[in-house]
C-alpha cells in the first residue's frame, strides 16, 4: 500500500514495527510520529484502526492536533 501511495506523490512516514508486548518499541514509533508531527503541517491526524488510536493517540494529543478514528 505504501508503494501505491508513493507513486501517487504522497509522503509516506514509516514509523516502524511495533509490538505491545515490546514496548520499547512502542516509544520508538511514538518519538517517530512526534518528529513527523514537528516537522510538518498536519490539520488532523486520522487513525484507521483502534489499536494504532490506543498507541499513538497521546502522542497526537500532545501535538493538541484533531483526532480521528476511522473504523468500519
Amino acid at each position: 500500500f505504501s508503494d501505491e501511495l508513493r507513486a501517487t506523490g504522497a509522503p509516506v512516514h514509516v514509523l516502524g514495527a511495533t509490538r505491545l508486548s515490546r514496548p520499547w518499541t512502542v516509544f520508538q514509533a511514538r518519538k517517530r510520529l512526534e518528529d513527523v508531527l514537528a516537522q510538518n503541517p498536519f490539520d488532523a491526524v486520522i487513525c484507521h484502526m483502534s489499536w494504532v488510536h490506543a498507541l499513538f493517540g497521546s502522542t497526537v494529543r500532545n501535538r493538541r492536533l484533531p483526532l480521528i478514528a476511522y473504523l468500519h
